[in-house]
């Protein structure tokens, strides 16, 4: 398994929307989006179904903002009555569910601002976004209660395992060898970064000139500054 890349699950805001909700100067939470929701009728926001990473992840960090914890989330607290109460209050105000992040932009394209008001997506969204759209910005805001990192991940399945299945050949595991080193490349790593993710090696400064994180205010790759711990899966499947 070769980790090439990450980013972080953020909500993305138009940029009049965030300074409403207190950006930059204070963080925003789960709360504030609630109340937000909660008081003006016509805030539309929305996460992913939990089928898909960045909406799994949203209502993980749900989970763990009610529960008022940052690691350690347990079946015990997924399923504790004030919990569930909470994350029943925050889900209770999206506006609809189903859609990927990438389904999601494609709408926002087509209908504009009058679709979404903030949505759940990774924080590479945003950056490719203001990068094709200058002139109506996302900003990415992290929650302050913390949030989770999707990873991306390249993974050799075993085969084989199984009576009558093919097995992984010599030549595949050259392949995926290969591959992972060329993921793991200097020259990947940068071209990563300049598509809006987060390499994995840690000796790239995010900040560093080229870098779309450089003199951005819409990002800031100094967040998020709790990371929230991915629990075990049988807390996952309570969740879901």
């Amino acid at each position: 398994r070769q980790r090439y890349a990450v980013s972080p699950i953020v909500l993305a805001a138009w940029e009049d929307v965030a300074r409403r909700l207190g950006w930059p100067d204070n963080p925003v939470s789960w709360q504030d989006i609630q109340q937000r929701a909660r008081n003006d009728p016509d805030f539309k926001w929305s996460h992913a179904n939990t089928r898909h990473a960045s909406g799994l992840l949203a209502v993980l960090a749900e989970f763990y903002a009610g529960a008022g914890v940052t690691r350690g989330l347990t079946v015990d607290l997924a399923t504790n009555p004030d919990v569930l109460e909470y994350v029943k209050a925050v889900e209770g105000t999206v506006r609809f569910y189903g859609e990927n992040e990438d389904q999601v932009v494609e709408r926002l394209r087509q209908e504009g601002r009058d679709f979404l008001d903030l949505f759940v997506a990774q924080e590479r969204v945003v950056i490719d976004w203001n990068r094709q759209h200058p002139n109506d910005r996302l900003i990415a805001l992290y929650p302050a209660e913390g949030t989770l990192w999707t990873d991306h991940p390249l993974a050799l399945l075993e085969l084989g395992q199984r009576e009558g299945e093919p097995a992984v050949t010599a030549n595949q595991r050259r392949t995926f060898q290969a591959f992972s080193e060329f993921l793991a490349s200097e020259t990947a790593q940068h071209h990563l970064l300049a598509a809006g993710y987060r390499p994995a090696d840690l000796s790239i400064p995010l900040e560093g000139a080229g870098s779309p994180f450089a003199g951005a205010d819409a990002v800031d790759w100094r967040q998020p500054q709790t990371t929230l711990q991915m629990p075990p899966a049988e807390v996952v499947d309570v969740v879901r």
